[in-house]
């Protein structure tokens, strides 16, 4: 193994994902930014405009990643539960080339339309306003137990249509998907994982079949009804087509989120300046939200494989090989940013690749972004002054594809 190679998995290292920046950079700059992982058979793109090429190129890459061997193991063959749990969660669109992929989110763009998104605003705000009614004002908290956990769930819930008893084992079992998805996760830790998924999965199937057998289903405005309902050209979700777009719904627009607040209010609170300039300013707020998604990427990285030997910038990859790119480091290359370390709400710059690129450009976009710019106008509506709390035991999680705090001390003051 190259030193190249040996840096390059630094990256599994729990210290290193507490702050993964420097090594970025150095990868980055490292020969052309591109590095071979032979322990997971693949390959590492650290820079912008090859993380761009990829995502957008469908003809060399697949995004079918379930049927790769990357060395820890997606999944084992040989366990009943790991294989039933991949059978379902390969069915998400975005494990899916064309055309399922295409016709997936043919499928999916009757939920996330404008008008879906503006119907679901009220159920926004009903969350926000039960989440904030039950933080304290004038005393430290953790703002992600209090609201970056328990908002993007509660609202999820609502537009799904969990019923209210349910909704915390429905977010323990979601972070259980969420830990299925990345690589690092493993051994012990990853059978469980598997098994709450599919608890999460039968769970989301049950509810599923009672709604589809409901005569009133045409009444039902939320998510699953629209989902079991949708259709195009004469094809509908099958049920475990269903199943795998809740769970990813539930890694990419509630775990996500979650993320996003949380880095949100951590960036904010650590810049009280630009804080202050969005509060007066909100008209800001837009710009501000995207400069956390490039800043703090809630996912650092995704992967594709080749779908034949390719010839890269000199590199050669072979058919089947597997290839991770790095949105983190991506999102702070200097080559495409100045000063990409620097927080700056005034940067506004929408070239992030926080939500991929292309075909598999995310569909809940929007509705993060939106649940994002409504929070913090409440917040800035009802509080005078927002500020660090003074432990500052500010933690990261210790999640590779994903990134977020664990612990935020924060102080409310009224207004």
């Amino acid at each position: 193994m190259t030193t190249t190679e040996m840096t390059a998995l630094d990256l599994f290292d729990p210290a290193t994902r507490v702050d993964p920046y420097p090594l970025y950079e150095h990868l980055r700059n490292t020969s052309i930014g591109i590095h071979r992982l032979e322990p997971i058979n693949g390959w590492l793109f650290m820079r912008y405009d090859d993380t761009q090429e990829l995502l957008k190129n469908r003809d060399q890459w697949s995004s079918d990643f379930f049927n790769t061997d990357i060395g820890f193991g997606v999944h084992d063959p040989q366990n009943p539960a790991h294989r039933r749990w991949a059978a379902i969660a390969s069915q998400n669109l975005l494990a899916s080339d064309p055309p399922k992929h295409t016709r997936l989110r043919t499928l999916l763009s009757h939920a996330f339309s404008g008008r879906a998104l503006r119907a679901w605003s009220p159920a926004i705000t009903e969350s926000i306003e039960e989440v904030l009614a039950e933080v304290p004002v004038g005393a430290e908290f953790n703002a992600i137990a209090e609201i970056a956990d328990v908002l993007p769930v509660r609202v999820i819930s609502k537009l799904i249509g969990i019923p209210i008893a349910d909704v915390e084992r429905f977010h323990r079992l979601s972070l259980a998907l969420t830990e299925t998805f990345d690589v690092a996760v493993q051994g012990e830790r990853r059978d469980r994982a598997i098994l709450d998924s599919l608890e999460l999965f039968e769970y989301v199937r049950g509810l599923a079949e009672e709604r589809r057998d409901d005569p009133e289903l045409d009444s039902y405005d939320d998510l699953l009804s629209t989902l079991l309902q949708a259709e195009e050209s004469g094809g509908r979700l099958n049920m475990d087509e269903l199943l795998a777009t809740i769970g990813i719904l539930l890694v990419a627009g509630n775990e996500t989120t979650t993320d996003t607040i949380g880095n949100g209010l951590g960036l904010l609170t650590q810049n009280p300046d630009q804080m202050a300039a969005v509060r007066t300013d909100r008209s800001l707020i837009n710009k501000a939200i995207l400069e956390i998604l490039r800043s703090e990427s809630p996912i650092q990285t995704t992967g594709r494989k080749t779908v034949k030997t390719v010839e890269y910038k000199g590199v050669t990859i072979k058919k089947g090989e597997n290839v991770f790119v790095c949105m983190g480091s991506a999102n702070r290359d200097d080559r495409v940013y100045d000063h990409p370390e620097k927080f700056d709400i005034h940067r506004g710059d929408s070239r992030h690749l926080a939500f991929g690129l292309g075909a598999h450009f995310c569909i809940g976009n929007q509705l993060a972004r939106i649940q994002v710019a409504m929070l913090l106008n409440e917040l800035f509506d009802r509080y005078r002054l927002i500020e660090a709390g003074p432990s500052k035991r500010i933690q990261r999680s210790d999640r590779l594809l994903q990134r977020g705090l664990a612990d935020l001390p924060v102080i409310f003051h009224s207004a």
